[in-house]
């Protein structure tokens, strides 16, 4: 029997990438009351906290994250916080705020209200897919975007393969919110990658699983283990007894699994996760390291002597890739200073976080003030994320949104988080489909309109 392997589809707005910032894209968009369709390369929604199993959604507040660890103690002590400890307000909510709530009423997410939030990475898969369909949205699993046809700057269908074989799929408009800004990519649409110096990107990592560890609270927070153990492993890295481990890292519960945790720390630099071969290269060395890493963490971490390896991520961890160049370039003087735009979407309040070895956040900077002084925001202050970012140059019906919008090297390295990228995909849903609806281009349309239908679907601006 031959089947026919080329088939066509079209929806108001078609969403490229199924992660934090593509499903909050969909769901606003379909909320707004366009027909959405949403594209996935892997089996599930969630992407990098899924697929990727980075357990951990946050910070949603303005806090002063060098204190998140003192006040996580006290909380599980039940030690009133003090003045200094209590600075600090919601600044992101909408989809994102709603889905970490959703978590939480199913003990899915341990939420102190500031600060990193570990969450169920299979709970959250499935809350995703529910609260798309539920809006209507059609999804497309285990397909790849391939590519693009454009006329005149106006995208009239992009080209994907998959289990049916090819299809090409029409829309009015389309986001790109693969992470990696494929679609830009395909489409031509301008762009950067890395450091203005020398293209350098940020480390990859590889996250992995582990079971059997005895651990209080809902992060590793032993300051006394973590230094003494840095300087272990730092001294292993420098001798060469290990390839894979500099510092203990981020180490978080993962909630409605007993005894199991998720570890953030392997690195693989000189990476760039837009290109196949090197993908291929960090998920084999990824792999081969996180077993040494297991071994060290059981020998010299407390608590961790009957630890064993549960998974690794299917998906490698990427930080930084592609740049998508729009009509406004956040800086990191931008984020710093904490500015306000009239076109405003959404706001952040993440430090500047930079994984590169000769930059001075690639050290423990999160527990060493000396070493966040002049990369991080004032605490109780956030800023604001320019519509424009979301809009590239010279297209007539693409936006973008996660960590591929429109950013310096320094300053996307703040809006590359999660709860940010759903900041961003929120509004390019929003924003798709008004535009859609009045048939007009994303660039039209009235930033005003856009901010107030956002308040209305409780973002904050």
């Amino acid at each position: 029997m031959k089947e026919n392997n080329s088939r066509e589809m079209y929806a108001n707005v078609v969403v490229c990438g199924g992660g934090p910032a593509g499903i909050a894209a969909a769901i606003s968009s379909a909320r707004t009351g366009a027909k959405t369709l949403l594209i996935e390369k892997h089996g599930s929604l969630g992407g990098i906290p899924v697929s990727g199993i980075l357990s951990v959604i946050g910070p949603l507040d303005d806090g002063d994250r060098l204190l998140d660890w003192e006040r996580d103690k006290r909380i599980e002590n039940r030690i009133s916080l003090s003045k200094e400890m209590m600075v600090g307000n919601q600044i992101i909510g909408g989809i994102t705020r709603e889905i970490v709530d959703t978590l939480s009423r199913e003990g899915a997410a341990i939420d102190y209200g500031y600060g990193f939030i570990p969450v169920n990475p299979e709970v959250l898969k499935r809350i995703a897919e529910e609260k798309a369909q539920a809006e209507g949205v059609e999804i497309l699993y285990e397909t790849l975007l391939t590519g693009a046809v454009v006329e005149e700057g106006r995208i009239k269908e992009v080209l994907t393969a998959g289990k049916s074989g090819s299809t090409k799929i029409g829309g009015d408009v389309f986001i790109d919110a693969t992470g990696d800004g494929d679609l830009s990519f395909l489409a031509g649409a301008p762009y950067e990658k890395g450091r203005e110096t020398d293209g350098r990107m940020q480390g990859v990592t590889l996250v992995f699983r582990l079971g059997g560890v005895k651990m209080k609270g809902r992060f590793f927070t032993d300051c006394k283990q973590i230094e003494e153990n840095n300087g272990l492993f730092e001294e292993y890295y420098r001798k060469g007894k290990t390839k894979s481990l500099y510092k203990v890292g981020c180490i978080n519960v993962i909630p409605g699994m007993k005894d199991v945790v998720s570890v953030n720390t392997q690195h693989t630099h000189f990476i760039d996760g837009a290109v196949t071969e090197d993908v291929t290269r960090a998920l084999i060395a990824g792999r081969r390291e996180i077993e040494e890493i297991t071994g060290l963490f059981r020998r010299h971490l407390k608590g961790f002597e009957d630890a064993f390896l549960l998974d690794t991520a299917s998906m490698l961890g990427v930080r930084e890739t592609r740049r998508i160049r729009g009509r406004y370039v956040l800086t990191s003087e931008d984020v710093l200073q904490a500015r306000d735009f009239q076109d405003a979407i959404g706001r952040n309040a993440y430090d500047l976080d930079i994984h590169l070895p000769d930059e001075s956040t690639s050290a423990n900077w999160d527990s060493n003030r000396t070493l966040s002084e002049g990369l991080s925001l004032k605490p109780g202050t956030s800023y604001g994320i320019p519509y424009r970012c979301l809009i590239p140059e010279g297209m007539e019906n693409l936006l973008v949104a996660g960590r591929c919008i429109s950013a310096t090297h320094r300053a996307q390295s703040s809006v590359r988080i999660i709860p940010c990228c759903m900041v961003t995909g929120q509004a390019a849903g929003i924003a798709g489909a008004l535009s859609s609806l009045d048939e007009i281009c994303p660039s039209a349309l009235d930033a005003g309109l856009l901010r107030k239908t956002i308040k209305d679907a409780g973002g904050i601006i």
